[in-house]
Parts: structure tokens; sequence; C-alpha cells
């Protein structure tokens, strides 16, 4: 059995909700956890101390304080410092729909759960929101929690992408801005990745990893946000936006748009007009 120090506080959702928090607590742990299953997702602030973390998909990882860890329903796992130590974690167990969001849109990897973050504080302070929401009866509190949640994924998932430029090129962060510059251009993506001196199946891997979608679905993603700003704010005809934003071809544009947003280019300009 562990020994702990702990202060913990449980609620059950009073109803479905996109995200949940479903726990709080404070632990001072100085042995192991070990074949452990939870019933839903949860996040491991570990703010002192250093330790290991038995995960069922990325193995055996050793941690050191900052760092954060994630654990995910139904998944056995253990964890705890090193030998005659302690550590000092803060946890939070959450649930709903957008746990879903966070895995498929990579904000929460189950094959990296842990993040060794460079800044504590703002975790901590989401942590701090969280801790006040769950204490919190009125019908602000669920609302207040989700939101602290949502921030703290996408907070942590800012912290773990890399910091350095990897050897085979240069980050995600630098293929992104050259993208988005280019976005309203033809490209050829082939050569779009040798001209960082990647092959294409490097380039594809690098944006997945950092934004969740391939480079060629980020540049239509591009367009069709501008695309949206000018139906809704310019008196430009279809034709005409259609080629201002890269498409050469306004009847695949339109079918393109229809697919993507579900309504047509003039649907969605009746429905969002700002002049």
């Amino acid at each position: 059995m562990a020994e702990l120090k702990s202060v913990g506080i449980y609620r059950t959702a009073r109803q479905p909700a996109p995200l949940s928090v479903l726990g709080y607590g404070t632990h001072t742990i100085t042995t192991w956890l070990a074949d452990r299953r939870l019933d839903s997702h949860a996040a491991v602030l570990v703010q002192e101390g250093a330790g290991t973390l038995l995960s069922a998909r990325a193995g055996r990882l050793e941690l050191t304080a900052p760092a954060l860890f994630w654990l995910f329903p139904g998944e056995q796992h253990a964890y705890g410092p090193a030998p005659g130590t302690a550590w000092q974690e803060r946890w939070v167990l959450f649930g709903g729909s957008l746990c879903s969001y966070f895995v498929d849109g990579g904000l929460i990897d189950p094959a990296r759960p842990l993040v060794a973050l460079s800044e504590l504080t703002p975790v901590a302070s989401l942590f701090g929101a969280i801790h006040s929401a769950i204490v919190d009866e009125t019908p602000l509190g669920p609302a207040a929690g989700g939101v602290a949640l949502h921030r703290l994924a996408v907070e942590v998932a800012r912290q773990q992408r890399p910091a350095a430029v990897p050897a085979d090129g240069p980050d995600a962060d630098v293929l992104a801005a050259t993208l988005r510059a280019r976005a309203f251009e033809p490209i050829d993506f082939a050569a779009f990745a040798d001209e960082f001196g990647m092959s294409p199946a490097t380039l594809r891997r690098r944006f997945v990893s950092r934004f969740g979608v391939a480079p060629k679905a980020m540049q239509l993603d591009i367009r069709l946000d501008r695309a949206k700003a000018l139906l809704a704010a310019s008196d430009d005809s279809i034709e005409q936006i259609a080629e201002r934003v890269g498409f050469t071809d306004s009847y695949y544009f339109s079918r393109v748009f229809r697919l993507r947003e579900g309504r047509s280019p003039s649907e969605f300009r009746l429905r969002n007009r700002r002049r």
C-alpha cells in the first residue's frame, strides 16, 4: 500500500457536459502506486521530486519535476518517486466528449503521456483554477472547471512541442509560417519538402505531430478561412473570391467549400454578411 498524505475532492457530473471535472487533489507520495486503472482521464502534475511512470502504451518513463503526465481510462499504469524520496503532486480527474477531441487533435497523446514542463507557473495556476471551480457549488463551477481543463490541455501541449530545431530540418512552426505565406499560391509539396532538405514523408510527419493535420490540409484550411472572411466582409463575386484564395476553378471551390462547411459559399455569405 502506498503511503500518502493527501487531500481529495470528488464530484459526480450533474448532467452530461463536453468536459467535466470529476476529482481534484494533492498528494505527497513516498512509495510506489502500482497496477492501477482509472475509469476517467487524469492529469498529474509533479511539482517537486523525481521518479518513474510506467504506461501500458509508452513504457517506462523517468521524470523530474516540474512535469505532468496524462492517464487514460482503463489503461494499466504505475508510478512513484525514486527510492527513499517523495514527490509532491496535484491531480485532476476529468471526463466528457471533449476528451476524444483532445486525443484525436493531438493535445494529449497516449504514446507520449509525460511532458517535461519548461514553465511551471501557468500550469500550476490552471490547477488552482480547477480547484476553485470544483469547490464552487453554483452552476458556474462546472462550466469554469471545463474551461480551465481545456486551457490546461492547450498549455501543456504548447510546452510539449520541441524547442530545438530537429537535425533533419527546421521545426514545424518555421515550416507552417512558410506555408501560410504561400498558402494562396500553387504548392508542390514534394518540392516544398526538398526546399527544406527533407522527404515528403518527413514533412507530413512534422506537420501531423505538431498541428494534427497534413500540410495540404493546413493549406486548405487557410484558404477556406480566408474565403469565409471575404464572403462575410466584401462584395467580391464567388468567382473572384475563389481566385483570390488560390482556386482556379470556382465550381471546384464551391464543391470543396460545401463539403467542409456544410453549406455553399452563397449560403455562408447570406448567414454571415457583415455589411
